[in-house]
């Protein structure tokens, strides 16, 4: 498991302090994702697909917006709650 993901398990599910944000479940299904899409372009960079990964760099970067945006949101609604 990555970093991430670690932190993930520890804040953001089981009851950890920031499970009950919605924003943590959609940050959790993003992080997946993103990893998923990562396999999936070394795969295709692997197997000689280069033009076709460097397409999908697009989509993963716009995956990793939104969980910068997540983690915006989360923190401001933190914030508030303190």
């Amino acid at each position: 498991m990555c970093s991430l993901g670690l932190w993930i398990a520890d804040r953001l599910r089981n009851g950890g302090p920031y499970s009950h944000l919605p924003e943590a479940r959609q940050f959790d299904r993003q992080h997946v994702l993103i990893h998923h899409e990562a396999n999936r372009l070394m795969d295709m960079h692997q197997a000689g697909q280069v033009e076709q990964a460097v397409a999908g760099f697009g989509p993963l970067q716009g995956i990793a917006d939104e969980m910068v945006v997540l983690l915006q949101t989360m923190e401001e609604k933190l914030r508030r709650e303190a």
